[in-house]
């Protein structure tokens, strides 16, 4: 976690690329400031010459004067220029031999023709997230649609107001937010040009820490993984002349070794710990340390067993109500959450109420009735038709009545209806071709509704399923293609697609949700409609 978020993402942002938001020219900042020689007249260089031999300490020779009269000093005593020397290096050299430094400072101050050499002047890295690009990059974040699991990147990043980030607000900031301001603004350039070399460079960065922190791993994804984090070492020094390598980045070039031999890094990574260090940090214990570990262990026992009574066949029914209330309290299962990352057709389980079913919208009916038709493992061999057809007959009559829901949480993450939260609503799901090979197709889209619905199996019992209803988000036209420079980088996983969603509602079974996606309006004209950049935030599937 830290070689990744805090190393390499950290590093590039700060060391590599220069961010500050005060920075308005970042041409300016090539030929950075000239420092002066600070002019100092005879009577401050007798004080001074008079310091030195009064105080036979580093530390309070640096204290007493000032980095001009050290400066001045080191030159009368015939050493030349400092350079780039701090206050208490020149103060331990001019004492190393003070009495020789005495007397040849006093020798040249009494020459009249003695020449001081002005300093040298000192170069600054140019700041390439200077105050024009961290403007763009604060007014997507400004309008991005992120789900509520994702972590937050402050609105002041780039100023000390934003405070220290955390390695969560460093992985969303850096593969979320960055590449979709950068890759708008720079990715029209040429290849020769310098903007649009570290744009590539910088993006072969995140697309090797995305596979490198997959909840899954394989031969071909350790093979991705080893491509772009080698592009992109031997990148910054090209791109980046001067550039000196870190221990984090070639630490870096081994993670494949690691991925190889045990597998995805969630496993191994320090994010848990952190967690619980912040969670200590924050804690409460009114000053009793010494019942801190006793205090946890008795909660943890509590909430186990809490979660073990709840899931016992003997509790009565009434008691089971209080399951929400409990997790919640607890934290949840984590454990739980995370193994449903992994299943593929995992698939949330819900009874209806008869109390709360409504009649559905008649085009979401539709596409409930055109879905059961479609998919097999759903209609198990049976014929369904319309409650709306009554020509035919001899086929069951699919229910048109549904128990809508507010949430669901699936795959260890919270989906919900745009109505409710448009950040969890935008998904990437499978949708089954109509053609007889049984292939799949991805489309993304928002959920408009989340229903459970109760329909009569062949063999005459009841199946109780849940369902999302979702409009598409339409995929460019021939003529727009050429501005998705976002297709470029497939392995990023992200495009452009037209703001306006798709008339008609689809109906699929919430096992076929795969994960989340970030939308961002995009803000670059010449398209013929409204546009937004789609971002997948799959972490598991094979879809990479």
């Amino acid at each position: 976690m830290h070689n990744m978020f805090l190393g390499l993402f950290q590093r590039h942002c700060r060391k590599v690329f220069g961010m500050n938001i005060q920075v308005a020219d970042p041409g300016s900042a090539d030929e950075g400031p000239h420092e002066e020689l600070e002019e100092i007249s005879y009577d401050e260089l007798v004080q001074a010459l008079g310091k030195l031999e009064k105080y036979q300490q580093a530390q309070a020779l640096k204290k007493s004067l000032t980095l001009p009269s050290l400066r001045a000093l080191y030159q009368l005593s015939g050493r030349g220029d400092p350079e780039k020397r701090n206050k208490l290096q020149i103060a331990e050299e001019l004492l190393a031999s003070r009495s020789e430094t005495i007397s040849t400072a006093t020798r040249n101050l009494a020459n009249p023709h003695f020449e001081f050499i002005a300093p040298q002047p000192r170069s600054r890295k140019p700041t390439v997230l200077d105050k024009a690009v961290l403007q763009e990059v604060r007014a997507d974040i400004l309008v991005s649609q992120l789900p509520t699991w994702v972590g937050r990147t402050p609105m002041e990043v780039g100023s000390a107001s934003a405070g220290t980030l955390s390695a969560d607000q460093w992985r969303t900031f850096c593969t979320i937010h960055l590449p979709i301001t950068l890759i708008r603004i720079w990715a029209q350039y040429p290849t020769s040009d310098k903007r649009r070399q570290m744009l590539d460079n910088y993006l072969d960065m995140v697309i090797a820490v995305r596979y490198g922190t997959s909840r899954r791993t394989s031969v071909r994804r350790v093979e991705i993984y080893n491509y772009h984090i080698f592009k992109y070492v031997r990148g910054l020094l090209t791109v980046f002349p001067g550039h000196d390598l870190v221990p984090n980045q070639h630490l870096a070039l081994h993670l494949g070794e690691m991925l190889h031999s045990f597998g995805p890094t969630h496993s191994y990574w320090a994010f848990p710990f952190e967690r619980y260090i912040r969670l200590l940090r924050h804690a409460n214990i009114n000053f009793r340390t010494s019942e801190t570990e006793r205090t946890f262990f008795r909660v943890f026992c509590i909430s186990n067993n809490l979660r073990a009574m709840l899931e016992s066949e003997n509790l009565p029914a009434f008691l089971k109500n209080f399951g929400t209330m409990i997790e919640q309290a607890m934290g949840g299962d984590e454990k739980t959450a995370l193994l449903g990352l992994f299943a593929q057709e995992a698939e949330p389980t819900a009874i209806v109420d008869e109390k709360k079913v409504t009649p559905l919208p008649r085009d979401v009916y539709q596409g409930l009735l055109a879905c059961v038709r479609r998919d097999p493992t759903l209609n198990c061999s049976g014929n369904y038709r319309s409650i709306y057809d009554t020509s035919s007959s001899g086929q069951i009559v699919l229910n048109a009545q549904g128990h809508l829901l507010s949430s669901i949480k699936h795959k260890g993450r919270r989906f919900c209806p745009v109505s409710h939260h448009v950040g969890d609503s935008n998904v990437i799901f499978r949708v089954s071709s109509n053609g007889d090979t049984g292939m799949r197709i991805l489309a993304m889209g928002q959920i408009q509704l989340i229903f459970v619905h109760k329909r009569r199996r062949p063999d005459g019992t009841d199946w109780h399923q849940l369902f999302v209803a979702i409009r598409r988000y339409r995929a460019l036209s021939q003529r727009d293609m050429p501005h998705d420079t976002y297709g470029r980088y497939t392995a990023l996983r992200a495009g452009l697609v037209y703001e306006a969603l798709a008339v008609p509602v689809e109906v699929i079974p919430v096992r076929n949700i795969v994960a989340h996606c970030v939308t961002c309006p995009y803000r670059n004209s010449g398209t013929s409609e409204a546009c937004m950049v789609a971002f997948t935030l799959d972490e598991v599937s094979s879809l990479f």
